[in-house]
């Protein structure tokens, strides 16, 4: 059997930097809630 290719593999850096950011945001605890970010783009949606 070959090996299977990791798809991190195919990421281009600027992918694999933007996700390393979305994961040093979570361990840092600068996250939002879905259901809060979802009234504010309601809200927002709302007001058009």
């Amino acid at each position: 059997m070959g090996k299977s290719k990791d798809f991190w593999d195919d990421l281009s850096d600027e992918d694999r930097k933007s996700i390393d950011r979305g994961l040093a945001d979570i361990k840092a605890n600068r996250v939002k809630p879905y259901k809060e970010v979802m009234q504010k783009i309601k809200n927002r949606l709302a007001k058009k």
